[in-house]
């Protein structure tokens, strides 16, 4: 902790520049403009492909990862707490659950 190297280097790009996933996992985060029309833009520039249909008529499958996606970042929500003298921090079950997690090799 203790620096804002990520979202400073998010906020040079332009909005359809390639981000590595430590900007797109700062751009989620703070929701930044980066992230609107996400699979799509993520498609482009990653596969070539052009416009993908809307979230509502697309395959099943593809609904399914994106919903599971949503449903890690709700989780995660509910892991903090309110501190007394303000600001949160993370529940201690949380804490352990991401500590669980693979190391992301950018990080």
């Amino acid at each position: 902790m203790g620096t804002t190297k990520h979202l400073e280097s998010l906020m040079r790009k332009k909005q359809d520049e390639e981000l590595t996933a430590a900007e797109l996992a700062c751009a989620l985060y703070e929701g930044t403009r980066h992230v609107q029309n996400l699979a799509e833009k993520l498609a482009r520039l990653h596969s070539g492909a052009g416009a993908l249909t809307f979230f509502d008529m697309n395959y099943p499958e593809v609904k399914n990862f994106w919903m599971n996606i949503a449903q890690q970042i709700i989780d995660h929500s509910k892991g903090w707490e309110p501190r007394q003298s303000g600001g949160c921090e993370l529940k201690p079950a949380e804490y352990e659950r991401l500590k669980g997690l693979p190391i992301h090799p950018q990080l």
